[in-house]
């Protein structure tokens, strides 16, 4: 005799449930060739226990099994999809996924382009090594800062403050101080010596730049971005888009990259390879707070203002130049 069963049988014996819960993962978007990371997931809540299987291609072939990995990448720079995957009985798959790119550091390695200050400083805070360049009045960093006493690096991958440099807040960078003047700026986070750039320190830089001496603070500054804009590549690829009427000659070696911005508390970053943020100590009377920007589509080097804490955007030190001390 056959045992006969009912569709709705079949259905209960089938059926499976949603988890309870989404899988975090925190990891950074870039590492350095070489670099053995620890990764931990979690956050399913129901079940309270599955299996989490992370698979990480090209890297391995085979899964692994449990809340914490260790990775071992590669001496050389490459691209890795990681996917993590959260199952238990009865219950419907959960997952997520993202990129992890292992950069190579070096002075010929996964970031060129950039041209060569005047001079090399050294910030024994944490044994940076800066270069400047003198335009106009003042010297200016070549390269963004990347001290690691206060803000956060791109995606908040380590291996790219020593590449991009830092995203400050205006608190941040400013330490909260308001400043003008050209030269007067406060030290912030800047190496002892250094400071803030000021509205006027830009306005310097910007009559500099343009050989034009009735251009202020709040001009476009049409023409500037060719002439401070690097033809940089990261990974083998260009860092600015194609633009025809901005060949980023550099001339200035000033090395401007669009690294990008954060936002919300540097919860979430916005603009790589398209804008480059710098801040202004001075603050407008509305108490908002003046940086200047550049665009991939546009070849001016214009202001703009936003509320203290509103963004994280890039440092530029400064210094008055030997030249200027003299004259005083």
């Amino acid at each position: 005799m056959v045992a006969l069963i009912s569709s709705c049988e079949k259905e209960e014996e089938s059926k499976a449930y949603q988890m309870d819960g989404t899988i975090v993962l925190d990891c950074p978007r870039y590492v350095a060739c070489g670099e053995l990371l620890t990764l931990t997931t979690g956050g399913i809540q129901v079940p309270e226990d599955p299996d989490y299987l992370w698979y990480v291609f090209p890297m391995y072939t085979d899964s692994l099994k449990g809340n914490t990995v260790t990775l071992q990448f590669p001496d050389t720079s490459a691209e890795f999809r990681l996917s993590i995957s959260a199952k238990y009985s009865g219950f419907y798959e959960s997952y997520t996924s993202a990129k992890i790119t292992s950069v190579d550091t070096s002075s010929s390695g996964s970031f060129y382009g950039t041209l060569p200050g005047d001079g090399v400083i050294f910030d024994n805070r944490d044994g940076q090594y800066y270069s400047y360049v003198t335009i106009g009045s003042l010297d200016w960093f070549s390269q963004n800062l990347a001290y690691t006493g206060s803000g956060v690096p791109y995606e908040k991958s380590p291996v790219t403050h020593s590449i991009f440099g830092r995203l400050y807040s205006w608190e941040e960078a400013t330490g909260g101080e308001e400043s003008r003047g050209l030269g007067c700026g406060p030290q912030g986070v800047c190496p002892p010596g250094w400071s803030i750039p000021t509205n006027e320190d830009w306005e310097d830089f910007g009559r500099t730049v343009c050989e034009d001496l009735s251009l202020t603070f709040y001009d476009d500054w049409v023409g500037s971005a060719e002439k401070t804009s690097a033809n940089a590549y990261f990974l083998d690829e260009k860092m600015w888009p194609y633009n025809p009427d901005n060949e980023h000659t550099n001339e200035t070696r000033w090395n401007a990259v669009p690294v990008g911005y954060s936002q919300s508390g540097h919860a979430s970053f916005e603009g790589f390879n398209k804008y480059g943020f710098w801040w202004s100590s001075s603050m407008r009377e509305n108490g908002q707070v003046y940086y200047r920007y550049q665009h991939s589509d546009i070849t001016g080097f214009p202001m703009a203002s936003t509320f203290k804490n509103g963004i994280g955007a890039s440092v530029r030190c400064v210094r008055l130049s030997q030249t200027q001390k003299q004259s005083l």
